[in-house]
């Protein structure tokens, strides 16, 4: 195997898909690590990258997910910050004799090889791991629950085992998490790969980031934010997120004007977030390729937008002369003097549907262009 050329160091954007302060939960985390392994699960995890199946099977242990469902950095203080307590909850994995992440860390590197993969897309195999990860819909829901019953104060929610963050190997045993728990995992995975790592901190969200060039960075940050709750975004993409359970939205083809999806998420776009360094590394250079496009889509998507209002103003100005020249129609069929200002009346209208119609063609065209470049960068067939 190469040596990898990168000492990798991830900028971890750490979306919460619920609240950060909790309340009411301590557990005693000076138990020793576990000596021995008992109690084997054998977990095969399936995804997919860039139009190929993976598959990893790994071998966790109980009493090891006890030790860390139960104690480590699960005393959570109602003073923390995300970062104070990814560092409890990961740092104590780094620290004591658990390889589970390096081990990771290592068959991923290894599929990668086997394939011939760049170690840039080695970290994109990497990430698209964390996020086929199933997401914890129950769990996701239950703290958006919670959010929605507190909305000037989402950061107070009752800490029990079923709203705790899950630490990676928690996580990994599982085989679900929310976006706390997912991001938690991607940090340490991408971190053992060498990459420089941050934390964009939203309100009620986390998300992992990686270093990367400044220019085409998150918030200009130098670090790209990475959407752990995603099957489908790529690591750049600042992605909306579903108010239901937390999750991101996944960007999807547009449908031609009068034909476009109905029954969407209602969903809320991500503030600009806190950032919060926590070790330099490599950069992930293949962000330079593709970001220009990034940027176009959401210029597309934007434009759309803007365009579908217009049109929406617009249509209700040619319904509203319509109706008028229809009137003074009539009217003119017994008074033949009104007949000039119905004539008046249907030019106005007509200019008007025109223009709607122009605004429909160039609307049709944008989401042409849109689907376009979203099948280039998603690889949807």
């Amino acid at each position: 195997m190469t040596t990898r050329k990168k000492h990798i160091a991830i900028a971890v954007v750490v979306l919460l898909c619920g609240a950060l302060s909790y309340y009411g939960y301590s557990s005693d985390i000076r138990k020793p690590f576990p000596q021995q392994q008992q109690n084997p699960k054998a977990i095969t995890y399936n995804w997919e990258y860039n139009g190929k199946k993976y598959t990893l099977s790994e071998t966790l242990y109980r009493n090891i997910y006890n030790y860390y469902h139960q104690a480590p950095g699960k005393d959570f203080s109602i003073d923390d910050t995300a970062v104070k307590y990814y560092q409890k909850i990961v740092s104590s994995m780094e620290a004591r004799e658990d390889k589970t992440i390096s081990v990771l860390a290592g068959s991923i590197i290894k599929l990668g090889d086997e394939n011939k993969l760049s170690d840039d897309d080695i970290v994109e195999l990497a990430v698209s791991f964390v996020q086929s990860i199933p997401y914890d819909e129950e769990k996701g829901s239950l703290i958006q629950s919670e959010i929605n019953k507190h909305p000037t104060n989402s950061g107070l929610i009752p800490a029990t085992q079923d709203t705790l963050p899950r630490s990676p190997y928690e996580t990994l045993f599982d085989n679900k998490g929310i976006c706390t728990d997912k991001t938690y995992l991607m940090i340490a995975l991408l971190k053992k790969l060498g990459y420089g790592t941050a934390l964009f901190e939203f309100d009620n969200h986390l998300a992992p980031g990686i270093q990367c060039s400044p220019e085409y960075s998150t918030y200009k940050s130098g670090y790209c934010l990475i959407e752990s709750t995603s099957t489908t975004a790529k690591i750049g993409e600042v992605s909306e997120i579903d108010m239901t359970n937390g999750r991101s939205v996944s960007k999807t083809q547009i449908g031609q004007f009068g034909n476009d999806a109905a029954g969407q998420e209602e969903s809320r776009e991500l503030e600009k977030a806190k950032l919060f360094t926590f070790s330099k590394g490599s950069e992930f250079d293949k962000i330079n390729e593709y970001e220009p496009k990034l940027s176009q889509l959401d210029q597309l998507d934007k434009d759309i937008t803007i365009i579908g209002n217009k049109i929406d103003v617009l249509k209700t100005q040619y319904q509203t002369l319509e109706t008028r020249a229809d009137k003074l129609k009539q009217e003119a069929k017994t008074d033949k003097s009104k007949y000039s200002d119905y004539l008046a009346a249907y030019q106005e209208y007509q200019l008007s549907l025109d223009a709607y119609n122009v605004e429909v063609d160039s609307y049709d065209k944008s989401v042409d262009s849109y689907n376009a470049l979203l099948k280039e960068l998603y690889n949807i067939d």
